[in-house]
């Protein structure tokens, strides 16, 4: 998946939870100027929503794989990565915020935001992150702790779980010796919850070299 495909960079939609989970500030903490909190997006129930596809939802597939076929439906995949994306408005105003740190004549430069400052103004409304991960719970996936800048959800279950979840086939690949799970087609999610999901970009919590910008 090209992540310019997904609005900001991935660096960037999860910079408050790479910040750190814990809380800590990182500098000093300042208030986002102009920026409202998140709003809810999640507007219907998804129990009775129909699956709705995610264009340009699979990843970009290495050149150098070898296709080994269909993945065990047995098989466990631990630390998916489901992204989520912010709001458009809120994707504008931390692109504007992230100049302002870099720029030495800006009054923010390098005033880093704490990850719950970051979730405050630039992430989702923890309500529609809430309802992704009960959405995952309810297919019988486990759900890891939410990371406090609700950039993504990390999750583990079988390929058959991800199959029936995500209306997708899940092949094994061969890269350089090394054997990874793949999506063969882009995943397909509640469509109440279209609005707050990206994409799956990782079913080993690694993120594939083709992915970065």
């Amino acid at each position: 998946m090209q992540l310019r495909s997904l609005g900001l960079p991935l660096a960037t939609v999860l910079l408050g939870s790479l910040l750190g989970g814990s809380g800590s500030m990182v500098a000093q903490s300042f208030p986002a100027a102009g920026v409202s909190a998140p709003t809810q997006r999640v507007l219907g129930d998804w129990r009775g929503s129909p699956g709705v596809a995610i264009a340009r939802s699979k990843p970009s597939r290495n050149p150098a794989a070898i296709d080994l076929g269909p993945a065990p439906a047995n098989q466990v995949l631990g630390r998916m990565l489901l992204l989520l994306a912010p709001a458009p408005a809120q994707q504008q105003a931390l692109a504007a915020e992230l100049g302002s740190l870099q720029n030495p004549s800006s009054p923010s430069y390098h005033h880093w935001l704490t990850p719950q400052a970051f979730a405050r103004s630039y992430a989702n409304n923890p309500s529609d992150v809430a309802a992704v991960a009960a959405w995952l719970e309810s297919q019988g996936f486990a759900v890891a702790p939410l990371p406090a800048g609700l950039g993504w959800i990390e999750f583990s279950g079988t390929v058959a779980q991800v199959e029936q979840a995500f209306g997708v086939q899940v092949d094994m690949v061969s890269v350089y010796g090394n054997t990874r799970a793949v999506l063969t087609a882009n995943i397909a999610v509640p469509g109440a919850l279209l609005p707050v999901i990206a994409g799956l970009v990782s079913l080993d919590g690694v993120l594939s070299a083709r992915v970065l910008p």
